[in-house]
């Protein structure tokens, strides 16, 4: 009997002695819990951390992007307006030049011939407008005009909403036309005038259809105006001019396209005319 009531003593020793090591191993999975908590917190903190700093790079990049943009465009105009005001100083010098040299008819010189020389040449600087190289136009500080041809033979083929590239430049001061891609772009706020002339050839170039096409003046996209011409027989050429005069911002492009029903028949003929666009700031 003794002997059994030891044996349970034992075994009533070892249990307890289990549950303490239950207890000890449940506390430990509580602080591992709590470790792990910790450590997800700190991840979620972290990737907030990394997410708030992809926000602010890109932030950054767009900025930086936009600050290099607007100073090589500020560059580029002030390129623009040095290169027009140094062609203006060179015609300017030469009609100079030109003045003084006609002025020597007067013969020797004298006092009052002299200011009759000067008066004459003061006159024709200041205000007088010709065409032609004689004298010069007044000079506007970063004059933007330009006019340009359509130099190539073309059809009914364009269709609709062509965009017309004038290839060959007459005059581009400022350089904001695009002989390439047929644009100009507003180097400055301001007013300007534009003028474009289309031509249509009484040729029914094989088929019935004689020359006929609609023209519009775009500005971003929206009509600013309209041309059309129309032939109804064979050699009934017929040519039309657009003319709009609007306000631009700086940026706006401006450019010349066929209406949606396109065209048909030849529509270039050198000996009747030609496609020309023009266009100059007046304000």
């Amino acid at each position: 009997m003794l002997g059994r009531l030891e044996h349970l003593h034992a075994e009533v020793q070892r249990l307890r002695a289990s549950e303490a090591k239950v207890t000890d191993l449940q506390s430990e999975v509580k602080t591992l819990k709590s470790e792990v908590q910790t450590l997800e917190l700190r991840l979620q903190n972290s990737e907030s951390n990394v997410q708030s700093l992809e926000s602010r790079l890109r932030s950054s990049e767009s900025k930086l992007q936009s600050l290099l943009g607007s100073r090589l465009q500020g560059s580029e105009a002030k390129i623009q307006t040095l290169a027009s005001n140094v062609q203006y100083s060179k015609l300017e010098n030469k009609a100079l030049q030109k003045e003084l040299n006609n002025t020597k008819s007067f013969g020797p010189s004298n006092p009052k011939k002299d200011n009759v020389k000067k008066n004459i040449l003061d006159t024709k600087i200041r205000g007088k407008r010709l065409i032609g190289s004689d004298i010069i136009p007044q000079l506007v500080p970063s004059a933007t005009a330009f006019s340009a041809v359509i130099t190539s033979k073309f059809d009914r083929n364009i269709g609709g909403l062509h965009v017309f590239v004038y290839d060959h430049v007459e005059c581009n001061l400022g350089g904001s036309y695009n002989n390439i891609t047929g644009i100009f772009t507003a180097p400055r706020s301001g007013v300007f005038a534009f003028l474009w002339t289309i031509v249509a050839e009484g040729n029914s170039n094989g088929d019935s259809n004689f020359g006929e096409i609609g023209t519009e003046l775009l500005v971003n996209s929206q009509p600013k105006g309209r041309a059309n011409t129309d032939t109804e027989v064979a050699s009934d050429d017929d040519q039309a001019t657009g003319f709009v005069i609007v306000q631009l911002n700086q940026g706006d492009v401006v450019y010349v396209r066929s209406v949606k029903g396109g065209a048909q028949g030849v529509l270039q003929k050198y000996t009747q005319g030609g496609w020309t666009f023009s266009g100059w700031q007046i304000a």
